[in-house]
């Protein structure tokens, strides 16, 4: 799914993106090496290692989000820096933590091996609000709206279809470690559905508009992963393709539509 979306995204750069704050070419560098970083995020078998692919991926797209260069996007370029390095910041704690009760970070080895400690409650706790941030999950989830709105609509496709999703999957790796965390899980990923819809509903531009449907769609497929395995395979499967599918189309329509 994330190598179509990316495929589709770039036939489509190619007629809408232009010299920016970087020339065209470096465009297309900065976001096929992103694509590798996110490919990395839900393939690779090692938290640590999947932690540097996502903050990777951080450092790759301030650049594309920033692009168009004037001085609302580069507030909303800072305030996504700032905030998901600080996700990123509190998610490597979590990953020390895991990594000093369970003495490994081989996903295969560490899943369902979380028992209930104050060590294994803490990594589980900074996990969920550290890789949430990027996943879109409250309280972190209040760079996503901005960054959305002002980067290129291309970017902004990436984000709900590719970005926000990997880094769910990270989240349900978490719950996986530690599934007696599931009701902090459902509580976060549901008042994050609960105040997305809410402030989706006076929403009037486009992009804020789209921003606030992915908060509220990976959440709802967050809920899905929760309770319990195989309802959650079945459920998390249409908001999941309707996404990834239709999100696309539809910024890149928005992008026509604002020039």
């Amino acid at each position: 799914m994330n190598a179509s979306i990316t495929f589709i995204v770039m036939l489509y750069s190619t007629g809408y993106i232009k010299d920016g704050i970087v020339r065209e070419g470096w465009y297309y560098f900065l976001f096929m090496v992103y694509s590798d970083a996110i490919y990395g995020v839900v393939t690779l078998n090692n938290l640590g290692l999947i932690w540097a692919a996502l903050e990777a991926s951080t450092a790759l797209t301030v650049i594309l989000v920033a692009y168009e260069k004037d001085n609302v996007t580069m507030e909303a370029t800072w305030r996504y820096l700032v905030i998901v390095s600080m996700g990123v910041s509190i998610a490597f704690v979590s990953i020390i933590l895991f990594y000093y009760d369970l003495h490994t970070l081989t996903l295969t080895s560490m899943i369902g091996r979380g028992e209930v400690s104050p060590t294994i409650v803490a990594a589980s706790l900074l996990g969920l609000l550290g890789f949430g941030t990027k996943a879109g999950i409250f309280p972190g989830y209040t760079w996503l709206p901005d960054a959305h709105t002002e980067a290129p609509a291309t970017v902004s496709s990436s984000f709900s279809a590719v970005l926000v999703p990997s880094a769910a999957v990270i989240v349900y790796r978490i719950w996986e470690i530690a599934p007696f965390m599931e009701n902090y899980f459902l509580a976060l990923s549901g008042f994050s559905v609960l105040t997305a819809s809410l402030v989706m509903a006076r929403q009037r531009y486009f992009k804020r508009l789209f921003a606030y449907s992915t908060l509220e769609n990976v959440n709802i497929v967050d809920r899905s992963n929760s309770w319990t395995a195989t309802w959650g395979s079945h459920t998390l499967l249409h908001p999941r393709l309707r996404k990834d599918c239709s999100f696309p189309l539809l910024r890149g329509l928005h992008g026509e539509v604002r020039d």
